[in-house]
């Protein structure tokens, strides 16, 4: 943890998640904008994962259970404007529901609160997981409609209806609900199974000079032909910025993707290209826990996103831009994010 003075007269930013994909990216953009006054909660349960904070700089570090009772013995609730609420159990092949429940929906629960009682915008991570088998991704569709495949976009999805409900009973509440697509980039390390293709591509790569995709099993889809609205870590960032800024939103949930589909070929192709290297993919099978639980398609519908921030898909990097981005300036060099390096 970097250690840095308390500045009792700035508002105070608390971010859950830290020290995980999102939640460290998103320390780093408020770092390089300057502001250091944020609360970073978090468990460094991963060997690699505290890695993710060593170049960030926050007033503390606090255990989940624990930042309830240090705001309270440390009279923060007026100086937080703002909770920002990534933390959770992200992994989709976790079949445990009990562990899911009480990680996505009731501690998730708890932060709503904390947030109300001191009146600060509220804005917690959904997933594009919840829309399921759907292939129509609109974020004003009703959470009780969709079917989501997997426990944890349930477990996510259960949360989106508790929210739309108390924001129903208090027209006061600012809750803000981002269903995040398929984000890939640096400091997604220690995800394992769960990091992006084009981690483990790079591996793949890095160990057998070839990548491997999914061949595939749905009319219509060539092997590698599957799509994915992939978004890029620097642009989900600047995209939460931009939530926390905007002075006058509706509230509720709304998608975080670029609002195109690319193939998974065309993911990991640029990776070669960036290596300097012919293109080498094989297909291999789907393991057969995924056969039935996976998506072949989706693309955030950016619409609504767009309006309300004022922005719309100019706003994203490219997709090779953004691949070569990752791989020669952090998968290479084995760097994560940090606020005195690089830029947006």
């Amino acid at each position: 943890m970097t250690a840095i003075g308390i500045d009792e007269r700035k508002d105070l930013t608390i971010v859950t998640g830290a020290a995980g994909f999102i939640g460290s990216a998103f320390i780093w953009l408020l770092n390089k904008e300057g502001n250091k006054n944020i609360l970073a909660v978090d468990r460094f349960r991963s060997a690699e994962k505290w890695l993710n904070l060593r170049g960030l700089l926050f007033e503390n570090f606090v255990h989940p259970e624990k930042i309830f009772s240090y705001v309270e013995e440390h009279a923060l609730k007026n100086r937080i404007k703002t909770v920002i609420h990534l933390g959770a159990c992200s992994n989709t092949s976790e079949i445990n529901m009990d562990y899911l429940f009480e990680n996505n929906v009731n501690f998730s629960e708890a932060m709503f609160y904390l947030a109300k009682e001191c009146s600060a915008r509220f804005i917690y991570a959904s997933s594009g997981a919840t829309y399921g088998s759907l292939e129509r991704f609109d974020d004003g569709e009703s959470p009780s409609h969709l079917r989501p495949l997997n426990q944890y976009g349930y477990s996510k999805n259960l949360f989106d209806q508790w929210v739309l409900n108390q924001l129903g009973e208090d027209s006061k509440l600012e809750a803000i609900g981002l269903k995040f697509f398929n984000v890939f980039g640096p400091n997604e390390y220690h995800k394992g199974p769960m990091a992006s293709v084009l981690f483990h591509a790079y591996c793949q790569y890095k160990e057998s000079g070839e990548v491997r995709l999914f061949k595939s099993e749905r009319e219509g889809y060539p092997d590698g032909g599957q799509r994915r609205d992939f978004i890029y870590i620097k642009d989900v960032v600047k995209i939460i910025r931009k939530f926390m800024n905007v002075k006058s939103i509706e509230r509720g949930l709304y998608n975080v993707g670029t609002g195109h589909s690319n193939t998974f070929y065309d993911f990991v192709s640029p990776l070669f290209e960036t290596l300097s290297e012919k293109i080498n993919i094989s297909y291999v099978e789907m393991p057969s826990h995924l056969k039935g639980r996976y998506q072949y398609f989706t693309e955030a519908d950016m619409r609504k996103t767009f309006s309300t921030l004022g922005i719309d898909g100019s706003f994203f990097m490219s997709l090779k831009e953004a691949v070569k981005d990752y791989v020669a300036n952090y998968l290479i060099e084995n760097k994560r994010l940090d606020f005195l390096e690089g830029k947006l």
